[in-house]
């Protein structure tokens, strides 16, 4: 059985394959930072109720305040934006091919197969299947550029050749 999907890495997919990265592999080191940056945010409040009149104090803790929770807020999408500034050219559309005993990517110029041992978790959400290879490195499949069979199966036949179970993230 054979499954082709093209995948366009645009903003908002890469979003999606930042988002899936850090629900899954990076979790724990997620958790942590989000942890350190509270506590930072309360040092912050803290100072500011401390140096109340002084105007310079407050607002350079006030700046570090909202420029942290923007942090926590968009940290999926400055993923994204530094991974389209690194990515190679010729990435921005990818087609792979799923075969029985690896899958190959196709790039502008170039095609690289991989063994299905290599991937060490899948996540989906609504829109795309991800491949995760690594903390920072991931492949995007769009469901809806799915050929050949129905997203459902393709999910299936990615979870009997790995023997992993894909996660749903938001």
């Amino acid at each position: 059985m054979e499954f082709t999907c093209n995948t366009c890495y645009d903003r908002k997919a890469l979003t999606a394959m930042s988002r899936a990265v850090r629900k899954t592999i990076r979790k724990k080191s997620s958790r942590l930072l989000h942890i350190y940056s509270w506590v930072v945010i309360a040092l912050c409040l803290l100072s500011i109720w401390v140096s109340w009149g002084d105007p310079w104090y407050v607002a350079l803790d006030s700046a570090v305040i909202l420029l942290l929770l923007l942090v926590q807020l968009k940290e999926d999408a400055l993923n994204a934006f530094f991974a389209r500034r690194n990515a190679l050219p010729g990435m921005e559309v990818c087609t792979v091919r799923f075969l029985e005993e690896h899958y190959e990517t196709k790039i502008a110029g170039a095609a690289t197969q991989w063994q299905y041992s290599k991937l060490l978790r899948l996540a989906e959400n609504d829109r795309y299947l991800v491949l995760i290879l690594g903390k920072n490195h991931g492949q995007l499949c769009d469901k809806e550029g799915v050929t050949g069979a129905a997203p459902e199966e393709l999910r299936a036949f990615l979870e009997k050749k790995t023997g992993l179970t894909v996660e749903r993230f938001r």
